[in-house]
């Protein structure tokens, strides 16, 4: 069952005397007020909601209720989508919804990605190129072209699962973007 959650920021401008949101990977700020007692369970519970319902695009992470920082947390399930290959390695784009508090109120969804090779995290196509040469037996100029089709591969991926993510955190929160930030912090903000 979804619930809809029972607060929405509603203004079209807001002045804060420094940025509220921290938002690191996603393409606007899915800020909800969560002014009720129980709104950021409802939300975050809502949201897990959506994620499961991709089936088997959807996991338990292992990683859920781990605080990258203070204000930061990763949720229960996690999307990801693996790639094989007829050499027998395959790649995986791993994207892990996370909750940030916001400075002064309120929450803000974003995420983390992180792309894999057989199960070694890598974070460039020189990585990938590494992993070839090393575990693969790849020649050194077969293996750089090799990685940068494979981590452009990731990259599709990546959007295809981040466009999935932020239709689910359309359903439960209010995009914003920023339309000011000022030398002394002061930052605006307005719907997207």
């Amino acid at each position: 069952m979804r619930v809809v959650p029972l607060s929405r920021l509603t203004f079209k401008t807001t002045k804060m005397a420094t940025g509220n949101f921290y938002n690191e990977n996603a393409s606007k700020i899915f800020a909800s007020a969560c002014e009720g007692e129980f709104d950021y369970e409802d939300l975050i519970s809502n949201v897990e909601y959506g994620i499961k319902a991709l089936d088997k695009l959807s996991f338990n992470s292992g990683k859920a209720g781990k605080y990258l920082d203070n204000t930061s947390k990763i949720l229960e399930y996690s999307l990801s989508d693996t790639f094989d290959y007829a050499d027998g390695t395959s790649i995986e784009c791993v994207i892990h919804p996370v909750a940030r508090s916001g400075y002064y109120s309120g929450v803000n969804l974003d995420y983390i990605c992180e792309y894999y090779i057989d199960g070694h995290e890598v974070e460039s196509d020189e990585c990938i190129k590494d992993y070839l040469t090393y575990y693969e037996d790849y020649t050194e100029l077969n293996a750089i072209k090799t990685s940068v089709a494979r981590f452009k591969r990731l990259d599709k991926i990546k959007e295809k699962l981040t466009d999935k993510l932020e239709n689910i955190y359309l359903d439960y929160t209010t995009p914003l973007v920023v339309t000011a930030r000022f030398s002394n912090g002061e930052t605006m903000y307005a719907e997207a």
